[in-house]
């Protein structure tokens, strides 16, 4: 019997979302960013630090979230995987002159759909009997090149737990961040 594929997403708070192997996949798709250079940790700073930069004339903020998943939750626990992504929050950027994100991504002409979404829509095709795909761009914001003429600087927000030793004051015990 094979998997249908299914995946259950797993809250991160959740004791399942801080088990061993879901921590194993945030850790590989943080590794993954590190590897390409997907942002730069050397040149962190606070936010309104870089409101205030008057050398700055405008800069976008946004957040990286991540989201987790039990791939083939429905099937033996020997054929389930933990997948991560890591999503940049594009309904909440923050400027430094308080352009709106819609203003910040004219190119952009259709939203992404949520999970939600995608499951209503792939279960209204089984009724009707309808063949569907489903395509995942994955990490597709995160990897897409924004640096260039006339671009925004984009600045991210990373969450706590993707934190290097280096942004606390006491390094590896991590138990006061310096931002």
């Amino acid at each position: 019997l094979r998997p249908s594929l299914i995946t259950r997403q797993v809250s991160l708070k959740s004791d399942e979302g801080r088990s061993p192997k879901a921590i194993a996949a945030r850790d590989k798709e943080l590794a993954g960013h590190r590897r390409r250079g997907t942002w730069d940790e050397s040149t962190v700073r606070e936010f309104k630090d870089l409101i205030n930069d008057p050398t700055k004339k405008e800069i976008m903020m946004g957040r990286v979230f991540g989201i987790l998943g039990n791939k083939n939750d429905e099937g033996p626990e020997d054929q389930q995987e933990y997948k991560y992504r890591a999503v940049f929050q594009g309904n909440n950027i923050r400027t430094k002159t308080g352009v709106s994100a819609i203003d910040l991504f004219e190119e952009v002409f259709n939203s992404p759909a949520s999970f939600t979404a995608v499951r209503c829509a792939l279960a209204v095709a089984a009724l009707c009997r309808l063949s569907v795909t489903v395509r995942d761009a994955q990490q597709a914001y995160l990897q897409a090149k924004i640096q260039g003429e006339g671009r925004i600087e984009t600045w991210v927000e990373l969450p706590p737990d993707w934190w290097p030793d280096s942004w606390f004051h006491d390094g590896s015990k991590r138990g006061s961040p310096k931002y």
